[in-house]
């Protein structure tokens, strides 16, 4: 499908719920900046192309795509100068040298939006990425200028790097961190939701800063005495008070030995840390207590042997069944008994 001659224009859009292939180019391709698809591109089937699947150098009003868009080259290839409204991925976008491009001349105005899959490195220029739900997935490295952005506001677990401008995990969302993220010019990662880092890994925010605000947590991974996550903030890390850290060990019924002298030292460390020194540690050791201590320009974790409970926290043993109560007597049986008789026993 080809809209090639300039001041074009396409009313209505184009709904695919089969399949659009081409074996020679572009699956859609917009060719003039002057053109236009007025309305949305919603794909449900198959588009393959041999190129790009969408190539746009106009404007179109959005791409909504539930299916399968696979391109030799991008899955979806913004030029410069083009227009986007919006792309909203709940299907899989995928490419051999892009998933999706968006060059840095190009404009998506209301962001991308992912619940599926984006099958290969993303180039978001100055857009914004929204990364929702519990399924969606990048398995590409992300790039974009000092003007981008991404929003965790699901749970979403990385598959390669992060290099934008600002980068959000949401309130309520969980961000799996087991690749760099690098931070461009003065933005900031934002941490509303939960930065889990699994048990040895060590990940990194390049060129800062790290804020973690007051209803964000830092959850750590712990397998054992000296394997677990840490977080190297290559920049400025700024916790606030009674800073939340959430300790998660893969055994509940671990027995630590070395750790309750050492310690875990640097499950956070930064370049300057901002912090008051006052922690929320919670865990789900049922053995130990954790807490987490500032060190400098480190926040550390120590250990002490959880109490066991008092006797008196326990419930006393029942000493059997509780005495019945004594049998009424009658008005008449009463006045038999004052009198100094014994009263009738009824017939067997």
């Amino acid at each position: 499908i080809v809209i090639a001659d300039a001041d074009s224009i396409l009313t209505g859009g184009i709904y695919n719920t089969g399949t659009i292939s081409s074996t020679t180019a572009d699956a859609v391709d917009i060719r003039d900046v002057d053109s236009e698809i007025t309305g949305t591109i919603d794909n449900t089937g198959t588009m393959t192309a041999l190129d790009n699947v969408i190539e746009n150098d106009g404007t179109i009003e959005a791409i909504n795509n539930s299916g399968l868009m696979e391109g030799g080259d991008a899955g979806i290839y913004l030029a410069s100068g083009s227009t986007l409204g919006s792309l909203v991925n709940s299907g899989t976008i995928k490419g051999t040298t892009y998933a999706l491009f968006v060059d840095a001349g190009a404009t998506v105005t209301d962001g991308i939006t992912n619940t599926g899959v984006l099958d290969g490195p993303v180039a978001l220029a100055g857009s914004t990425l929204n990364l929702n739900g519990n399924s969606a997935r990048v398995t590409g490295a992300v790039t974009g200028t000092a003007t981008s952005e991404v929003y965790v506001n699901g749970t979403f677990s990385s598959e390669d790097t992060f290099t934008v401008g600002h980068f959000e995990i949401a309130s309520g969302g969980v961000f799996n961190m087991a690749h760099d993220v690098t931070i461009l010019s003065d933005a900031t990662f934002l941490n509303k939701g939960v930065l889990s880092v699994a048990a040895g890994d060590t990940v990194t925010i390049v060129d800062g800063p790290y804020v973690q605000e007051a209803g964000g947590t830092f959850r750590v991974n712990v397998t054992d005495d000296t394997t677990y996550g840490k977080l190297v903030v290559n920049g400025t890390a700024t916790l606030p008070g009674n800073a939340r850290i959430a300790v998660n060990v893969a055994n509940p019924n671990f027995s630590f030995t070395t750790a309750l002298t050492n310690g875990m030292a640097d499950i956070i460390s930064a370049t300057t840390l901002n912090s008051d020194g006052t922690f929320s540690v919670t865990d789900n050791s049922v053995l130990f207590d954790f807490s987490a201590v500032k060190d400098d320009n480190t926040v550390d974790l120590t250990l002490a042997v959880a109490p066991i409970p008092d006797d008196d926290s326990v419930p006393a043993p029942s000493s059997g069944p509780a005495p019945q109560p004594a049998p009424t007597v009658g008005l008449v049986e009463a006045i038999v008994i004052a009198e100094g008789n014994t009263p009738a026993t009824g017939a067997a």
